[in-house]
């Protein structure tokens, strides 16, 4: 599986987890993956950034779907 870093979730993706993007840091990204399950030994992975700067990992999670439901 190879690992990139992009600007925007990718539609058809699915959102694996977040987490901080350094310790003790406000900015969060988004580990996202393909969602096709079918071709799993070829599945992309990827790095989102998640806009803006989240106290705590719910709020973190409410602005990626924020910026998710607007793009949609």
């Amino acid at each position: 599986m190879t690992t990139e870093t992009i600007d925007r979730l990718p539609h058809g993706w699915i959102v694996v987890d977040i987490c901080k993007r350094q310790p003790r840091s406000r900015e969060w990204v988004a580990l996202v993956a393909e969602a096709d399950p079918r071709d799993v030994p070829h599945a992309r992975a990827a790095w989102v950034q998640i806009p803006g700067q989240h106290r705590s990992r719910p709020a973190a999670w409410d602005a990626l779907e924020a910026a998710c439901a607007t793009r949609h």
